[in-house]
């Protein structure tokens, strides 16, 4: 991570904590800056959050959709440089970095397709500064992971057949079977809510909520956001990079206060019977 790509990844990931004084505008907190007439460098900061509207799922696809671009354009150029395709270069792999390829693949094949197109019925309107934000992390994970791919050898990456991998692989299915599984709980609350009446427009349906239940709902608030570190988890295992370690901690600094802004919300929102006794933020019992 000594690359200035790596310093920057680290440097926006670790704006995370900012968002326990400025919370991202999107999702719940959409409207967070809306009519804030503060002055000084704090007023700065919420006209420049505030912004125009992208719609929501334009805004995820596009912003998520880039870090899988940017991680096969960089093996591409790789493949190129040693004269064959990516699918050559891919075929070349051992077994282990072909599964750590796997699961990179196949969470932004999730994460940024089904989950806006299919899973999700509407999506909260985003800011052009979550966006710009989001889709230059995006950029940079994509490029760093799959430098770290073509930098892993048989002896650096989990094979099959070893302890570590075996770990790898079923700690990030869980995370990423159970990550699917509450997300697709908050798509019902999004069915069941997002029914316009004659007097609302669809932007304004995308901001209703309730409180989700089922699941690990029933002790946190986001438990997809744990399920996605233990997901990221599993797969820094496998590859045996710093790149992959990296995305843990990173998610963690970004997720976690936005995750104890949201329990906050929750609690200001809606009416205490309705909120699970002893609910935590996002790790059940602590925080």
């Amino acid at each position: 991570m000594d690359t200035w790509q790596g310093k920057a990844f680290v440097l926006l990931g670790l704006t995370g904590p900012l968002m326990l004084l400025v919370p991202a505008p999107f999702g719940k907190f959409h409207d967070f800056y809306a009519g804030n007439k503060e002055g000084g460098v704090r007023g700065l900061v919420y006209r420049f959050m505030n912004g125009v509207e992208i719609p929501g799922k334009l805004s995820w696809l596009v912003s998520e959709n880039v870090v899988l671009v940017r991680y096969l354009w960089t093996l591409s150029a790789a493949a190129e440089a040693r004269g064959m395709t990516v699918f050559e270069l891919l075929g070349k792999l051992d077994a282990g970095r072909l599964t750590a390829f796997a699961m990179f693949a196949g969470h932004y094949i999730h994460r940024a397709t089904i989950y806006p197109l299919l899973t999700m019925p509407s999506m909260s309107p985003s800011r052009p500064a979550v966006f710009a934000l989001a889709s230059g992390w995006q950029f940079l994970n994509g490029y760093l992971q799959a430098i770290a791919l073509l930098r892993a050898t048989v002896l650096t990456s989990a094979q099959p057949g070893s302890l570590q991998y075996t770990i790898g692989v079923l700690v990030f299915l869980i995370g990423m079977i159970g990550n699917i599984w509450h997300d697709n709980a908050l798509a019902q609350i999004r069915r069941k809510v997002a029914k316009p009446t004659k007097s609302e427009k669809p932007v304004e349906v995308a901001r209703k909520y309730e409180v989700p239940k089922g699941g690990l709902f029933s002790l946190v608030a986001f438990p997809h956001y744990l399920l996605e570190w233990i997901e990221w988890t599993g797969y820094a295992l496998v590859l045996g990079q710093p790149e992959g370690w990296w995305i843990v901690p990173l998610e963690i600094a970004v997720m976690l206060p936005r995750a104890v802004g949201g329990l906050r919300w929750y609690r200001e929102k809606f009416d205490k019977k309705e909120i699970p006794p002893r609910w935590k933020a996002v790790i059940p019992w602590l925080i």
